[in-house]
């Protein structure tokens, strides 16, 4: 199917080779091209126990050398190039090629797509609070987490939005979020996509995801929530990011939002957006880069199947 049907490339998601069809494009010389899906915003490597198991038990981060077998996998910046490379996967197969998912032009073109997330609001609310939650905490929510979103659920002029990772289910099963969700100022965003509750939302509150790069782009205040994980992440780097390092500074920045002050700072976003978006490099259109790139893959492969049947016929000859 794969040589009759004339495919000139085979894209996947962030994944191990052993895909189906994989080994027939192989055999026929067609690239196969291994595409980021997400954007992991975490810059230390034992970042979750799993991981942590792995270097305690052999001394060794895990070996994703086998990935090579792509003809190209592509990561979105030189950090998780970096990253793939420390875990044994080739400087030659791993390209960094920019964030086509949270690149200008997408984020932009996928906002128009999306419907408007608009719920009923108490008339007493005066600020529109979105977190984006990780998907562990639908199974091991931390003290502290617990206490922030409690803590704000019961100030009765905040609405809040919880948006749920993608790999949780999207529904908190214990007691107090049983307790949480029965208040009218709190509603569990199951179904609304992240960009339209950022905006939504007055201010954005974070401390696991990559999804809050859509707060940087449409110029809504992002809070981290440093404390809240022994994680660092890219968010780190960047001064246009307002910093929680206990819940009392969740609140104080949440009052300096509501009284207008706490402004994001677009002119500390060129460098966050250069390595984050860009790869290291100066703007450019990111989704014409990744097709120009797939295309170039092609042809370059044709190119190297060339060379290999001249070779071939020349050993026969």
């Amino acid at each position: 199917m794969i040589r009759e049907s004339r495919f000139d490339a085979l894209i996947y998601g962030w994944s191990e080779p052993e895909r189906q069809n994989f080994y027939d494009a192989q055999a026929y010389g067609i690239p196969n091209i291994c595409l980021p899906h997400g954007y992991p915003c975490y810059t230390n490597y034992d970042i979750n126990p799993h991981i942590k198991d792995i270097r305690e038990s052999t001394g060794k981060w895990p070996n994703f050398s086998n990935r090579d077998d792509f003809d190209v996998y592509v990561v979105q910046t030189d950090r998780h190039r970096r990253w793939s490379i420390d875990w044994n996967q080739s400087e030659q197969k791993v390209e960094a090629w920019g964030n086509a998912r949270f690149s200008v032009e997408w984020s932009a073109i996928n906002l128009q797509l999306l419907d408007s997330y608009q719920p009923s609001l108490p008339s007493d609310v005066r600020q529109k609070v979105l977190f984006l939650l990780p998907f562990n905490a639908y199974t091991d929510p931390s003290v502290a987490l617990i206490e922030l979103l409690i803590g704000i659920a019961a100030e009765p002029s905040l609405f809040l939005a919880l948006k749920g990772h993608t790999r949780g289910d999207g529904y908190l099963k214990s007691k107090w979020a049983l307790d949480l969700f029965s208040r009218p100022n709190v509603e569990l965003c199951t179904d609304s996509q992240t960009p339209s509750l950022v905006r939504w939302a007055d201010v954005v509150i974070n401390f696991a995801t990559g999804t809050a790069i859509e707060a940087l782009h449409q110029g809504k205040p992002l809070i981290h929530t440093t404390y809240l994980t022994q994680n660092t992440s890219s968010f780190e780097s960047c001064q246009a990011v307002h910093f929680a390092h206990c819940k009392e500074d969740v609140f104080r920045l949440l009052e300096e939002a509501r009284n207008g002050r706490l402004e994001t700072d677009r002119s500390h976003l060129d460098d966050y957006f250069r390595d984050e978006i860009y790869a290291g490099q100066e703007p450019f259109d990111v989704l014409q880069h990744y097709c120009d790139r797939i295309i170039l893959t092609r042809s370059r492969e044709q190119l190297e199947s060339m060379k290999r049947t001249a070779a071939s016929l020349r050993l026969n000859s």
